[in-house]
């Protein structure tokens, strides 16, 4: 049986400012087949996110081979394949969907627009993305929540409409960066049900990097990662022993959670490159309440060339004690 993705020797070097190289991938090796969720482990700079920028063709490896499904990231011979800039838009159209860290969702959309922009970008018509999304708000147990728009959701909530638009182009590979990172112990729970739910509904595979054990628990494969290298695969039963520990307090969360690169690389609802930065940055900022404490977050904005998407991250983050 073929796998649906192949990796051999894949390697990747960056040079840092001062020209000095840094591999970020050392002749990385994978392999995994259709309908399979293959979670990998590692610390912070073993590779994982390159590892995954690379499998959805937003990065380009210095050597090696790479495949998923029929598309070749690498040409046949070993050596690096520079797309066009269509190619790549097209692949990520569609065959990958991304889920990230932070849900990325257009903050002027309702959860269903968010949900159908992906849609929008391929050509789909009216009538049919309006039918999928709907499908998918009630896959995720939103359908009563479909005129709302992300800041009138809870951070569960936005990241399960997040989840239904990556799929919403029936993608065969789904790359899910550290989907629970933000999210507090139960809805990190939710969401890995969601996964495995969406597994029996929907044929994808899934690529899912995470520093949580029981969220790679869900994995038909743990692989562990380390200096730019699989290393090898973790059994599952010393993966699901391990519980998940409850998030600190919403401060905690907000003050220790990892920057996120912005402006993103791509836009993730029409798959162009061409991204800018707005003038148009919250200056007096946003002020929210919640159990008699205040908090002033001043955001800043990026916005897609192409289509018009925005995207947006909090800049800054004050509370009132």
């Amino acid at each position: 049986m073929e796998s649906f993705i192949e990796v051999k020797d894949l390697t990747k070097q960056y040079m840092s400012a001062t020209e000095v190289p840094i591999l970020a991938l050392r002749n990385l090796n994978l392999d995994a087949f259709e309908n399979e969720i293959v979670s990998i482990m590692g610390p912070s700079g073993s590779g994982k996110t390159t590892l995954l920028n690379i499998l959805g063709g937003i990065d380009t490896p210095t050597s090696g081979f790479a495949r998923v499904g029929s598309y070749f990231l690498t040409a046949p011979d070993m050596m690096t394949r520079f797309f066009s800039s269509a190619s790549h838009t097209d692949f990520r159209r569609s065959t990958v969907g991304f889920i990230f860290q932070l849900h990325n969702l257009s903050p002027i959309h309702t959860a269903q627009e968010n949900v159908e922009l992906p849609l929008i970008f391929a050509g789909v018509s009216r009538e049919i993305r309006n039918k999928r999304a709907k499908e998918l708000l009630e896959n995720v147990g939103l359908s009563d929540r479909a005129t709302h728009r992300p800041d009138a959701l809870s951070g569960g909530e936005r990241q399960r409409v997040a989840v239904a638009a990556a799929f919403a182009n029936k993608p065969k590979l789904i790359l899910a960066d550290e989907p629970t990172g933000e999210l507090d112990y139960e809805n990190s729970r939710m969401l890995c049900d969601l996964f495995l739910q969406l597994k029996k509904l929907e044929d994808y595979t899934m690529i899912l990097v995470t520093h949580d054990s029981k969220v790679a628990g869900i994995g038909d494969h743990v692989l562990e990662m380390r200096d730019g290298a699989i290393r090898g695969e973790i059994p599952k039963e010393s993966v699901t022993d391990i519980k998940l520990t409850p998030s600190g307090t919403e401060e905690e969360k907000l003050q220790k959670a990892a920057p996120i690169p912005f402006p993103p690389k791509f836009c993730g609802s029409c798959g162009s490159n061409s991204i800018i930065i707005p003038k148009m940055d919250s200056k007096t900022g946003l002020w929210t309440e919640s159990g008699g404490q205040k908090t002033h977050i001043e955001l800043k904005f990026a916005q897609c060339a192409n289509c018009g998407h925005v995207f947006w991250q909090p800049s800054k983050i004050e509370m009132d004690k």
